[in-house]
């Protein structure tokens, strides 16, 4: 009966002795890894653009080609009128990130912001195009404008998308999202976002 007792107190022994060992040792990995400048610049370049705002803008074109002569504009000239919904994605592209944009001390992480870029504008739907031309024109060189026109409409999305206020939000949102990412990460100090 005492070896019973013996192996019984030395197996409690050694389950509570291994318990608290496991105990410290998962303890210190799960303490979070410490973040440098280098580590942190690879993990946001691997997020590439961020697309901060998306501005979907209904843009209208007029393409008059002519000589100013009626009659002859009658026979030759062409008027275009071009309807369409674009969008135009705003962001940072986090992959320019260098070290020399992230400072890390003993209480804060500060990120220098990328420039917000305007990504080309995408059609949205179909393009509504009307088009006038000339009775030789028609019969000669029979082109619709919807070239020209689709490179006119975007080009003038593309302008619209850099007003002051659609800039300012897609800012305001870089830095929100940002922020939530670096969350993610687990860091255990105050971060700070320089635009």
């Amino acid at each position: 009966m005492r070896k019973l007792g013996f192996i019984v107190i030395l197996l409690l022994v050694t389950f509570i002795g291994g318990s608290i060992f496991g105990y410290t040792k998962g303890k210190e990995k799960n303490l979070p890894p410490e973040v440098s400048a280098e580590t942190l610049v690879q993990t946001l370049q691997k997020q590439g653009f961020l697309v901060t705002q998306t501005a979907v803008l209904q843009e209208h074109v007029e393409i008059k080609s002519g000589s100013g002569n009626a009659f002859k504009d009658f026979f030759l000239g062409q008027t275009i009128d071009a309807y369409a919904m674009l969008s135009v994605d705003m962001g940072i592209d986090l992959a320019i990130l260098t070290e020399d944009d992230i400072v890390i001390d003993n209480t804060s992480l500060q990120i220098r912001l990328p420039e917000i870029e305007a990504r080309p504008a995408k059609l949205v739907g179909s393009i509504n195009l009307h088009n006038k031309q000339g009775i030789i024109k028609r019969l000669v060189d029979n082109d619709d404008g919807y070239n020209n026109a689709i490179a006119l409409l975007k080009e003038k999305a593309e302008t619209a998308a850099q007003s002051d206020d659609i800039q300012n939000n897609a800012k305001d949102q870089a830095v929100t999202q940002l922020e939530d990412i670096l969350g993610l990460l687990d860091i255990d100090k105050d971060i700070v976002i320089l635009e």
